[in-house]
Order: structure tokens, then sequence, then C-alpha cells
């Protein structure tokens, strides 16, 4: 594909006493014909570049749009299921400490009873 945009003009030969003169501007348009084409070559390339990578983004924001439907309804079980254990465990702690008080209060009516 490069080798195709690199290839140039056959240069045309100068004539008479002004010939190199001629030669060189002739030299210089060629040159500037190759950059004109490899520039061409470049923004054909980024075109083409730009439209796959908008297809891509189009194709992601289409997974994303189904797998967010799903995620977003595990998301949701998952908040469920993680304010039901914050309230099971500070159910459990509150459960402790009345089992400890508890303990302390047997402790001590059985020490009176000893005493008595």
């Amino acid at each position: 594909f490069f080798l195709e945009q690199e290839r140039m003009e056959p240069e045309p030969q100068g004539t008479g006493a002004d010939g190199e003169g001629k030669e060189e501007n002739l030299k210089e348009k060629v040159t500037l014909k190759g950059i004109h084409k490899l520039q061409k070559s470049a923004l054909h390339d980024l075109y083409t570049a730009e439209r796959a990578l908008s297809e891509f983004n189009r194709y992601s924001e289409l997974k994303f749009a189904e797998v967010s439907k799903v995620s977003f309804g595990y998301c949701k079980r998952i908040r469920k299921i993680r304010t039901t254990l914050y309230k099971t465990f500070e159910i459990i702690r509150t459960l402790k400490q009345k089992v400890e008080k508890l303990q302390k209060l047997e402790r001590k009516m059985s020490v009176e009873k000893l005493l008595l």
C-alpha cells in the first residue's frame, strides 16, 4: 500500500541551457506531489481508523447497556444482603452484651448465695 504511494511520476528531462534549473523545479513538484499523495493516504488511514473506533464505541456502549441491566440487579441484591448482614451482626452484638450482663448478674447472685 505504501509502496504505491511512494511511487513518483518519471522526471522529465530539461532541454537547452537552462535544462538543469527546470529539472530541479520539476523534482520539487514531483516531490510535493508525492508528499501530497502520502498526506492523502495518511488522512484516509485516519478516517478508516476513526470509523473503526466509532464502530467499536457503539458496540461497547450496547454491550455495556446489556451488562449494566444485569449488574444493576446484582448490585441491588448485594446491597440488600449487606444491610441484612449489618442488621444481623448488630442484633448478635446486642445479644452478646445482654448475655455478658446476665452472666455477671448470675456470678454476683452465686457469690451472694455463698455469703448467706
